[in-house]
């Protein structure tokens, strides 16, 4: 008896659908990413909350920030902006008007913050993708002057899934 085609198209289609996920490549920094003090060192007081929330693919990255001060003001950032190394507008950060962002490799993104058009903040951010931690090495600078540095560490509080099409969000 031969096969009947819908069941061998459907079987292939199936195989095709699952060996596309399977080789999917994930955006690690998508997703949305709680603070975790306790594994943090910061130069300053610990905010009550901070939540990164990143949409990111291979050109470029769209970040919302919010957090919480020990005061209990919120402050939320954003900025939307591609791994060129060129400036982007930030919105609502009291350190930086604008941001330049290039990506490194899969795990590693690196950015310079200027206020007034002077650097005021650098950072570089990980991913490691194994225990689903986010982390941000940053310093604030004053002209040459460091005024606050630190290492906050995220955790993912939702998995990232396969990034979209995004072409021209940023």
């Amino acid at each position: 008896m031969r096969p009947r085609l819908g069941r061998k198209l459907a079987c292939n289609a199936t195989a095709s659908f699952t060996l596309g996920l399977m080789t999917e490549e994930f955006e690690l920094f998508r997703g949305v990413w709680g603070f975790n003090p306790q594994l943090s060192k910061l130069s300053t007081p610990s905010p009550r909350s901070w939540i990164l929330e990143i949409l990111a693919d291979s050109d470029g990255i769209r970040v919302q920030e919010t957090i919480v001060g020990t005061d209990g003001s919120e402050t939320v950032i954003s900025v939307a902006a591609k791994f060129d190394g060129n400036d982007y507008p930030v919105e609502g950060s009291p350190a930086a008007d604008t941001i330049a962002y290039t990506r490194l490799d899969r795990k590693t993104i690196r950015a310079t913050g200027k206020k007034n058009g002077s650097v005021s903040l650098t950072e570089t951010v990980t991913v490691t993708p194994e225990d689903w931690n986010l982390t941000l090495l940053y310093s604030i600078h004053a002209g040459p002057e460091v005024i606050a540095q630190g290492i906050a560490v995220f955790q993912n509080i939702i998995r990232p899934v396969p990034a979209p099409n995004t072409e021209n969000e940023y």
